[in-house]
This record gives structure tokens, C-alpha cells and sequence, in this order.
């Protein structure tokens, strides 16, 4: 699995042009509200729901079923896509 580095810098032109000793703690502040709009975000999609165990017995019916919970997959995922960006 590839890991992907988030990037938060501070709108504020002060902070970046201070020393990270003297605004550490404005500049943490700025990543944690980053982070709770993502969570925000996040919840709005909510989460997957519950799948029932797989009935079908033959390629057909099995690929039928697993093609519906792709669907669902990827419809949660472009709602995530969307509401982080």
C-alpha cells in the first residue's frame, strides 16, 4: 500500500516566516484543525454497509454478487474523493 504525505502550511504569513521554535504551537494548531475538517468530512460519508455472506455457488451468480459489492465500494470512495476535495 503507497503512503501519501499531506502537505499542511499555515495561511498565516507570520508563521512562515518565524523560526519553528517560536510558533510550534500555532503551527500544530493549524494541523489539527486540518485534521478535524478531514474527520468532518470523513464522517459525512459514513461507512459501508453491511454485507451479507456471498450464496452463490457457480462463477455466475458469485460474479454477479461481487460486481454489486464493487459498486458500492466505488460509490463510497468517489463520496470520499469528493468530500475531501
Amino acid at each position: 500500500m503507497s503512503v501519501i504525505k499531506v502537505g499542511v502550511e499555515s495561511p498565516s504569513p507570520l508563521l512562515k516566516r518565524s523560526a519553528y521554535s517560536e510558533s510550534a504551537l500555532a503551527r500544530i494548531a493549524h494541523v489539527n484543525e486540518a485534521v478535524r475538517l478531514m474527520k468532518a468530512d470523513v464522517e459525512k460519508v459514513g461507512v459501508l454497509p453491511a454485507q451479507p455472506a456471498l450464496v452463490g455457488s457457480t462463477i455466475v451468480p458469485l460474479r454477479t454478487e461481487l460486481e454489486i459489492r464493487l459498486d458500492t465500494i466505488e460509490a463510497k470512495l468517489n463520496a470520499l474523493i469528493l468530500a475531501l476535495s
